[in-house]
């Protein structure tokens, strides 16, 4: 899939992490909306008071008295310290209690089937290989350009970056991330990083490395095909028959799933 084909088929798709399609994404969304709408409250709260507080107390024409003083007052001075702090730290409570299911997923307990990929970034393309797929003579096949995953299931993936030779013989740093499944790792030459993707609702996603990696980095684009346990089995079962060997990458290819 070339670059206009991929913008003819992604223009009226949503990519966006408030459009969340998968768990990891919905706890993101639900914890950047409670913040957001918490600030909302707060920050209208505070300026509601302003105003009022500038209309009811400004100064009358031709009074010169003093103002009424607010000096030590304990119980609006702890309020106002006390209240803010607690506010804070449910906050930071929440997000801090789901970054290690964001970061590094369920893991076993989910009860959703686990399948295990590796994503490698070259100049300019995605390169996707699949562990948990054996061919007859032992090696893992791999797709170019579209990531096929199952619905519901726990994806862990390692991402690395690796040279293309001959015209891109050193690596550099890539970026892998799908908004709508809320999973973004960079890809950084001799390091591998984790990330992980479930997809609670069929369909296609795209995303786009977030590095600018060179000329060709608007050739970086990601396409994710979530489809049901039957039919990933049954591409799976093809994948294994007509795997092509690339001399040229020396790796068996499977052709994405149509």
């Amino acid at each position: 899939m070339n670059v206009v084909q991929w913008v003819a088929a992604s223009t009226f798709v949503p990519a966006s992490p408030l459009d969340p399609a998968g768990p990891s994404g919905a706890r993101m969304a639900g914890i950047f909306y409670g913040v957001m709408w918490t600030s909302f409250v707060v920050g209208g709260a505070v300026f509601l008071g302003l105003i009022f507080t500038f209309f009811k107390f400004r100064a009358k024409k031709g009074d010169t008295s003093e103002g009424a003083q607010w000096h030590e007052k304990p119980v609006l001075e702890a309020a106002y310290t006390i209240f803010p702090f607690v506010l804070f730290m449910v906050l930071f409570g929440i997000g801090a209690a789901n970054v290690n299911y964001i970061t590094n997923g369920p893991g076993n307990h989910s009860g959703a089937p686990t399948f295990n990929d590796v994503v490698i970034a070259h100049q300019f393309f995605w390169e996707y290989e699949y562990k948990d797929i054996t061919l007859p003579n032992g090696q893992h096949p791999y797709t170019f350009e579209q990531l096929n995953i199952p619905l519901n299931s726990v994806v862990n993936m390692n991402v690395i970056s690796l040279p293309t030779p001959p015209q891109y013989p050193t690596a550099v740093n890539h970026s892998f991330y799908v908004p709508e499944l809320a999973a973004q790792i960079n890809a950084i030459p001799g390091q591998t990083n984790f990330t992980w993707m479930e997809a609670s609702t069929a369909g296609m996603y795209y995303g786009q490395c977030t590095e600018l990696c060179g000329v060709g980095h608007d050739q970086m684009l990601i396409t994710v095909d979530a489809m049901s346990q039957q039919q990933y089995r049954q591409w799976a079962a093809s994948c294994k028959t007509n795997a092509s060997y690339s001399p040229g990458y020396k790796v068996y290819i499977c052709a994405p799933a149509a």
